[in-house]
């Protein structure tokens, strides 16, 4: 479950490291590749926005230069050819509308108005002070191509001196002419902008190379949001005076439109990674199910041979034990029957041997007899016998510690034994021995380990909940925090010489669980280390 668990975050984390990923390589790559063009775009939409006020200047110089060059201005100015003014410009003629021009102003050498005509309104009404204006303004100059500020109006200007067609001769007054730059003009003549609007403030920009016969410099500070791009175009003429500012805005639909293609593309991708990680997340969950089946087979084939291993290696214990048993029934009948046949000759001839002679006759006797069952109580427990027998615990853990009751009083181990239960069980005794012959054993080597010098092991059996309970508890330091829960596994050994095979307590915990339906658990205490069998009353 918890490597279920751990492939299924590892592939979230590769599915959302995918998406960050495409996610910034497409927004960092391909939409800067949008914003470069976006760029581009924005540059020739000002150059041709700054060509278009180019190009009227350069209509307006052509018309007054058209206007100064004709004998009829020049002989006009002389005051020799006033006809020519009524033909032009007279009342209900559209001249300054097809010409295109909003005003146009006729002065001599001296700068006296001879003539003036204006096609605006604004300008009509403050017509005196407008020509008075223009008149100061460039009266040291002959000619002039540039944008004048009027009020609130920003005019085309367009000055040329009046001579001959020719060419011949002095010039002798001036032509004034030019248009009233308005935001709907502006609009008129161009649709790249949404928005154009006139202003007379000035922010730090960037210079471009843009160049033209009567602008020095242009500046423009581009700012955006997220759906449009702004200009502010700054505009300087070639003595470097601030002209005015435009202010344009367009919509910024070459970036929202790569936007929306980007997200489209990224939309399909992660489809397709989603997919392509799911496919490859079944087939892994699918290996590990596998893979995992494989794997308990395996456990379940090696725990079969183990148990296997166990029981051969018991049954040749038996077969020792028989042969051994064979071997030393009759040097142990021989000398019970010297023993025996001594004692016989005492009684028959009447003589009483001393008493230490009897006692130390009888020790021999008591020890032959105490040899002769301890080999065949090893015998008994080695042999192979897996039928059930009906029994009390007590019974199996007084066999087990008979048959270790030497090394214990060689080792200086006190037992203490407390009997609460005589509750007879089905069990299958030999193997409920050699569960309590391995804690035993542990519990030995651990005193010897630890150089424990009091060595207790305390016995208490009892009744409880429907279950027979047998705690093992010793004075021997305890087992390791880290390790206590793995001493049951298989081939897991704290032993440090080369005789622990790590299958002492995996085997006793098979026999409590698998055979007798019962639990077993290994605790801490106080002083030492503990264990708890608890085996069901009713465990058939």
């Amino acid at each position: 479950m918890l490597k279920s668990k751990s492939i299924k975050t590892t592939f979230i984390i590769i599915f959302l490291f995918a998406i960050g990923f495409v996610y910034f390589a497409s927004h960092h790559f391909i939409l800067s590749s949008y914003l470069l063009v976006e760029k581009n775009q924005n540059r020739n939409n000002i150059d041709t926005l700054i060509s278009l006020i180019h190009q009227k200047m350069v209509n307006i110089g052509n018309i007054v230069d058209d206007y100064s060059k004709w004998d009829d201005s020049y002989e006009f100015i002389n005051d020799s050819n006033k006809e020519y003014i009524y033909e032009n410009f007279r009342e209900g003629t559209t001249t300054l509308e097809d010409l295109d021009i909003d005003y146009i102003i006729y002065a001599d050498l001296k700068n006296h108005i001879l003539f003036s005509k204006y096609h605006n309104d604004s300008l009509l009404k403050n017509k005196k002070d407008f020509e008075q204006q223009i008149l100061e303004k460039f009266q040291n100059s002959s000619t002039a191509n540039t944008i004048i500020q009027y009020k609130n109006h920003y005019l085309y200007l367009v000055k040329s001196e009046i001579m001959l067609s020719d060419e011949t001769g002095e010039a002798n007054g001036y032509i004034f002419s030019g248009n009233i730059i308005t935001n709907h003009n502006l609009h008129k003549r161009t649709k790249i902008f949404t928005h154009i609007l006139l202003e007379n403030r000035v922010q730090k920009g960037h210079k471009l190379d843009f160049s033209y016969d009567f602008l020095k410099d242009i500046k423009v500070k581009t700012t955006y949001n997220d759906t449009n791009l702004i200009n502010n175009i700054h505009l300087y003429d070639h003595q470097n005076n601030y002209v005015f500012s435009l202010i344009t805005e367009n919509r910024r639909e070459i970036v929202i439109n790569g936007k929306n293609t980007i997200n489209t593309f990224n939309l399909i991708i992660f489809i397709l990674l989603f997919f392509t990680l799911y496919v490859i997340y079944r087939k892994q969950m699918r290996l590990d199910h596998h893979n995992k089946l494989l794997k308990d087979e395996i456990t379940k084939n090696e725990q079969h041979t183990t148990q296997l291993m166990q029981q051969s290696r018991l049954a040749q214990a038996g077969e020792m034990m028989s042969m051994i048993a064979h071997q030393w029934r009759q040097p142990l009948a021989a000398i019970s029957a010297i023993i025996s046949n001594y004692e016989l000759e005492q009684a028959l001839d009447n003589q009483k041997p001393p008493h230490k002679y009897t006692k130390r006759m009888g020790d021999i006797s008591s020890l032959v007899q105490h040899l002769a069952k301890t080999i065949d109580d090893f015998r008994s427990f080695y042999k192979p016998n897996r039928q059930q027998t009906r029994c009390t615990v007590k019974k199996s853990i007084i066999k087990a510690l008979s048959l270790i009751e030497p090394s214990l009083k060689v080792e200086s181990v006190t037992v203490t034994e407390s009997y609460k239960s005589n509750t007879i069980i089905n069990i299958y005794e030999n193997e409920l021995i050699q569960v309590f012959l391995n804690i035993f054993k542990n519990a030995q080597d651990n005193f010897n380990e630890k150089s424990i010098e009091d060595r207790m092991i305390n016995i208490e059996v009892y009744d409880k909940k429907g279950q027979v309970t047998i705690k093992i508890l010793d004075n021997g330091g305890g087992i390791p925090k880290d390790i206590i829960t793995k001493i049951f596994d298989p081939y897991f050994s704290t032993k440090l010489d080369m005789n622990g095979t790590g299958l002492g307590l995996y085997m006793s915990k098979m026999i409590i669980q698998e055979h007798l339906k019962g639990s077993i658990k290994a605790i801490n205490t106080k002083n030492g280390a503990g264990f708890i069998i608890r085996i069901p009353i009713e465990n058939v």
